[in-house]
Formats: C-alpha cells, sequence, structure tokens
C-alpha cells in the first residue's frame, strides 16, 4: 500500500499492519472478557499505549518481517543487537505506562532483591483478562490454568495479590471461561 505525504510517497510496510490487526484482535478479546469480569472501562483503555510510536514501532520491527509474517524470535537469532534493544527498551516502556502488568509492581527491595507490592483488585482482574486476550488473540489451545502453572515461577506477585489471582482464576474455570481458549465458544 502507498500513501502520499506532501510531496514524498510513503510505503506502509506490512509489519504495521500485521501488528495493528494483532493489537485490535487482542484488544478485543480483552474487552470481552473485562465486561464479564465488571471492569468495562478497563477493558476498553487496555494496551493503549501500544498505539504509541516509541512501544509500537520497535514491537512491529522485533514480532514481524517486513511482508508481515509473525517471527516466533525463541526459534531465530537473527535479531539485530540494535533491534533487540530498542524491544526491550519498548516492553519497558509498555509495562511502566500500564498497571495491570506485574512488572509495573516489583521494586527493588534489601539486597535488591525483587519484593512486589499489593494490586489492587480492578488491575488483578485486567492482569488476567489480559493473559486470556494474548492466548485468544494467539489462537493458542493452552488451558489459561494450564499456562498459569507453568509460568508461575517466573511472575513476582505480592502474596495477597497471588491469593486473588489464584482465587479468580479458580472461579474463572467454574464458569468455564478458562477452561479451554476461546470462551464462550468464540
Amino acid at each position: 500500500m502507498t500513501v502520499r505525504a506532501g510531496r514524498k510517497k510513503h510505503r506502509i510496510n506490512n509489519r504495521y499492519l500485521a501488528l495493528f490487526r494483532y493489537l485490535v484482535r487482542h484488544k478485543r478479546y480483552v474487552a470481552m472478557i473485562a465486561r464479564d469480569l465488571g471492569i468495562p472501562v478497563r477493558g476498553l483503555l487496555h494496551d493503549l499505549s501500544k498505539f504509541r510510536p516509541s512501544e509500537f514501532i520497535p514491537y512491529a520491527r522485533y514480532h514481524f518481517s517486513p511482508d508481515g509474517t509473525f517471527i516466533r524470535r525463541q526459534e531465530t537469532a537473527d535479531v539485530s543487537g540494535e533491534e533487540d534493544a530498542a524491544f526491550r527498551r519498548a516492553v519497558l516502556l509498555h509495562q511502566r505506562r500500564n498497571p495491570h502488568h506485574w512488572q509495573h509492581w516489583v521494586r527493588a527491595g534489601p539486597g535488591g532483591r525483587a519484593r512486589a507490592l499489593p494490586m489492587p483488585p480492578d488491575v488483578v482482574k485486567e492482569m488476567v483478562a489480559d493473559w486470556m486476550g494474548a492466548g485468544l488473540a494467539q489462537r493458542s489451545q493452552v488451558d489459561l490454568w494450564t499456562w498459569w502453572e507453568t509460568n508461575r515461577a517466573q511472575i513476582v506477585l505480592h502474596p495477597d495479590t497471588e491469593a486473588a489471582v489464584r482465587a479468580l482464576l479458580a472461579a474463572l474455570r467454574e464458569r468455564s471461561l478458562a477452561g479451554r481458549f476461546p470462551p464462550h465458544g468464540r
């Protein structure tokens, strides 16, 4: 696709369209889940910072080839040091701008050891909605509880927050929202 901006022609790279489509799909799922969890406004505002150039461009360059094909970075070492550094900066910006990420609530404690602060209940709900929305947007077939148990050791949470996450996951499991993706048969 070619767009004229003033006198110059600019080619819109398919990687940017691919990321845009993914983000819209992810936001749609998060908004639906957030509505079900009683936090509709948080669902609508979810991840808006990813559309800022400081996040959008590095995410697109890291996750998509110029033709818009998704790149599984775990399987490839073709990322440049500069591209990798830009992506890591963008991730850090995103986590600091968005309190639904557990990393937002982690601070250095005594001796530099990670110490988690408690997360408010609505933020915990948005975090879980984000996890579910990511699984749906990526078309994962992984059960959310299984994902949690697999990744729990890498997630630093305050004990009260972990208890809230476990309670929410159990409630979702009972409501069949988290049994297998997608929820509600979507």
